[in-house]
């Protein structure tokens, strides 16, 4: 199985990247459209927020044969992810306290989700 390469990050902008796994087959999700959406807060230190999903600037990418995502060249700011599960449809990964999974993509680095599970083909 080859994998998707992950670009070096260039200063100023992140990468994120992560593999999506269905627990319903046991195994990964291939060709599935999955996207990002910023989270906007009140406050730099609030619990709370809100996101939004663009469908127009929004990043996007699609799962390899493997269930991998990257996401290249995005700015930096926290983010939620949304799986795609129907034309125009999507789903948010959530906490298991139900709450929207928030990442935080950092300039010039990295951040890897690992293992996206969720519980459909």
């Amino acid at each position: 199985m080859a994998s998707v390469a992950v670009p070096t990050p260039v200063p100023g902008r992140g990468v994120f990247t992560g593999r999506l796994f269905s627990t319903t087959v046991n195994g990964p999700i291939g060709a599935r459209s999955v996207r990002l959406a910023p989270v906007f807060r009140a406050a730099p230190e609030s619990e709370d927020g809100a996101y939004v999903l663009d469908e127009g600037r929004s990043p996007a990418a699609t799962t390899d044969a493997n269930g991998v995502f990257v996401f290249p060249d995005l700015e930096v700011t926290e983010y939620v992810l949304l799986i795609a599960v129907a034309e125009g449809q999507h789903e948010l990964i959530t906490e298991s306290s139900g709450k929207p999974r928030v990442w935080k993509v950092d300039g010039g680095q990295v951040t890897n989700a690992g293992e996206v599970r969720v519980a459909y083909p």
